[in-house]
């Protein structure tokens, strides 16, 4: 400790001897520190190369002593340990006492940011006009909102909150648009804004128009009593006795009281329609964000909405509405599914609509001259005549029998499960064929009561079913009628494959 030897007289100054001492003393703790540090690393790694040998030892040979020395040690062990996580929480907390600053500084001005992308800077008049100043933006948002939404109190016992009801800004008491011209630049100048403080100048009952006109500065007489009368009819019975109450100190105020019920009415016009009767009134309170978005873009576009359908595919699919949930369900592939949507929304890139995108691309249809819309290319365009004739009843077959789309699903049904067990059985893999078309035996049933042509006989009649069964007699049995085959596919017996 050299710097205890020296003398104060060595140094220029104090200051400078202090600062000395300090450093020296700073040197000194983090020998110290560095000294018991290594100390207490080779203690634990000394008392954990001992537990180690003595677990095996105990291991082996069971001896009490040996696991009392054990248990010694690990106590040992276990203090050391502490001893160590102690000192780095004594550095941890010294590094964030140095160091708390820098994050502190950058989560400030992270948050400052934040906050200052959730104002509103800017707004555009209706006119177009961009307005800047907060006071602007305001207003025009009140605007804008009282044009989409008329809207009502409910009415409450809240003394608190009837006093701090106000008196312009289209308040429940704001009179100045049927009052005097200059009323509420006056209100608003001498800061009397709420009926709290109209009450303090004109008296609970509203009649004290003299001290009005000297606190709002206005030398007619005769129109303030004209304002206070005004205000008096927009107050209620029960309200006026609240005020009266107050005054004789019979009512307090409870600051604590729920605010009123806010109720929000679409402004329609009178306007209906099936896409605005669903626009109703409810409490702002408790009414869900996403109907308030929706009533507002639909007040926005009330002219365009007014009896207008909910969709246009009503019309086209003889007066039934679109089935959105079995857009998705099974047997439907996701594929096919997204296609329908998009047909119904009208989400396909046809001819009218890239020719919008694109002047020099036509809105015509390519296979004839009418406008390619969704309507036509799905639903219009001539060369679906062929396809829609082959689903209806219209159309004929070859050999000249009517049919329809459920006679040719059925066809094409056997015709699949035919070329599946061709399939199966040229692999040698009739149980995959089974576990795949044969569950719980609705579509189709392999028998195996024979050899390797029986059952192939027998699901070849099963899958050909009634109007192949006179085709190829050797397959069937001339007693059956037709009606066997109309409820399902028959079964297959030995008499069967043996005629």
């Amino acid at each position: 400790m050299n710097w205890r030897r020296q003398r104060k007289k060595d140094f220029t100054c104090l200051r400078q001897w202090w600062d000395h001492g300090k450093v020296q003393i700073r040197l000194l703790c983090q020998q110290h520190t560095l000294n018991v540090t290594r100390y207490i690393t080779r203690s634990i790694e000394a008392l954990e190369t001992e537990i180690v040998e003595l677990e095996q030892f105990c291991e082996s040979r069971g001896d009490r002593g040996c696991l009392e020395a054990l248990k010694t040690k690990k106590t040992a062990l276990a203090n050391l340990l502490d001893t160590k996580v102690q000192g780095a929480l004594v550095r941890s907390r010294i590094q964030d006492i140095a160091e708390m600053d820098t994050p502190s500084t950058f989560f400030f001005g992270l948050e400052r940011k934040r906050g200052q992308s959730r104002v509103i800077h800017s707004l555009l008049s209706e006119e177009g006009r961009e307005l800047t100043e907060p006071e602007q933006i305001r207003r025009r948002a009140v605007d804008f909102y009282s044009s989409l939404f008329k809207w009502s109190f409910v009415q409450t016992d809240s003394l608190h909150w009837l006093l701090k009801e106000p008196l312009v800004c289209g308040g429940r008491l704001d009179v100045c648009s049927s009052a005097t011209p200059g009323l509420k630049e006056a209100l608003i100048r001498r800061r009397m804004v709420t009926l709290e403080q109209l009450v303090a100048a004109a008296g609970p009952e509203l009649t004290d128009a003299q001290a009005v006109s000297s606190a709002l500065g206005v030398r007619s007489v005769r129109l303030i009593q004209r304002s206070l009368g005004l205000w008096k009819q927009r107050l209620s019975t029960k309200e006026k006795g609240l005020l009266l109450l107050h005054e004789r100190g019979e009512a307090e105020t409870d600051p604590t009281d729920d605010f009123p019920e806010l109720h929000l009415h679409p402004d329609l016009l009178d306007l209906g329609g099936p896409l605005l009767d669903g626009c109703g009134s409810g409490s702002l309170r408790s009414m869900d964000r996403r109907v308030l978005y929706a009533n507002i873009v639909k007040t926005l576009n009330k002219d365009k909405l007014k009896n207008r359908e909910v969709t246009v595919w009503k019309d086209r699919l003889g007066g039934q509405s679109p089935q959105w949930r079995t857009l998705y369900k099974p047997p439907i592939k996701k594929r096919t599914g997204d296609l329908q949507w998009r047909i119904l929304h009208g989400a396909i890139a046809t001819s009218a609509f890239l020719s919008i995108l694109n002047p020099n691309t036509s809105s015509n249809c390519p296979f004839c001259d009418f406008n390619e819309s969704v309507f036509h290319v799905f639903t219009g365009c001539s060369r679906l005549v062929g396809l829609f004739r082959v689903l209806t009843d219209e159309g004929q077959i070859k050999n000249g029998a009517a049919c329809d789309a459920v006679a040719l699903w059925k066809q094409n049904v056997r015709v699949r499960l035919n070329l599946e067990f061709c399939f199966y059985k040229a692999t040698e893999n009739l149980e995959a064929f089974k576990q795949q078309w044969g569950h719980d035996e609705v579509l189709v049933k392999v028998t195996e009561q024979g050899d390797e042509r029986c059952s192939m006989a027998a699901l070849r009649e099963m899958i050909l079913g009634g109007s192949e069964k006179r085709n190829k007699p050797e397959f069937a049995s001339s007693n059956r009628s037709d009606q066997d085959y109309s409820q399902g596919y028959p079964t297959w017996t030995r008499g069967d494959s043996e005629r």
